[in-house]
Formats: structure tokens, sequence, C-alpha cells
């Protein structure tokens, strides 16, 4: 799908990423830019393109939210059942759960942010458009 059409205005390593991106998401076609819902345009403030990505997953080890929560999953999960064995290993499980699921989302509105950097700065491709249409 790419070969047909013509980036300009794009270093080397961003057609590279570029193509990752339209390759490893369908919503992507490489022409158009994509919605940003809420959540992404929060993310957008603090990440642009090109720099380094943080790991909300690491955060939410590493600074102090994961054993609030694992010690209120444990209290939940003691009031459903009596099973003391169980009640840690779930909440553990739950916890490195929901850390998985915020670098997922994280992961794929930074791509978003990316893709859309990318086609903004291909501008250029919206003349050719432009030309074809009032043929």
């Amino acid at each position: 799908m790419l070969d047909n059409i013509h980036y300009f205005g794009l270093d080397y390593y961003e057609l590279q990423d570029l193509t990752e991106l339209v390759r490893n998401h369908k919503k992507f076609d490489g022409i158009h830019k994509v919605k940003f819902n809420v959540l992404d345009q929060f993310i957008s403030k603090e990440h642009k393109y090109g720099y380094n990505r943080m790991c909300p997953f690491g955060l939410w080890i590493l600074c102090g939210l994961f054993v609030p929560f694992w010690f209120l999953f444990i209290l939940v999960l003691s009031l459903i059942t009596n099973n003391s064995d169980v009640m840690c290993g779930i909440s553990f499980l739950i916890c490195v759960a929901i850390g998985l699921v915020i670098q997922i989302i994280y992961s794929y509105s930074c791509n978003k942010i990316d893709y859309n950097s990318l086609m903004n700065k291909n501008s250029q491709i919206n003349i050719f458009e432009i030309i074809e249409n009032t043929k």
C-alpha cells in the first residue's frame, strides 16, 4: 500500500516509523490523520514525536500506586471469599493486569500522536490530491 504513495519532507527514519505504524495498525492508512479521544489529547500534551516514551507500567509498580491497590483488592476479595491463600495472588495478578492495560493504552495513544505528527510533516501530499480532484 505504501509503495504507490510518495511521502515528502520525511527523513529516512521517519519514513520507516510511518511504514511500521501503518503496517501494525489497521486504522492508520498512511493518508488520513486519526482522531484523538480525550485520553489521547491529554497524553499529547506530554508526548511529542521523537521524544522518549515513559513507562506507565513501571511507574505503576515503582511509584507507590501498586501497593495501595494491592491491599484494596485483598480487602475486596476477602469480603467475597474466605480463602486467604488465593486473595494475595489474585489481587497481585489484578494489579499487574491493570498496569499492563495502562501501558497498552498509553502506547496506542503515543502511536496515534506519532502517526499524526508524521502526517502533518508530510502535508505536501495534499497538493497532489487537490490537483487530481480539479481535473
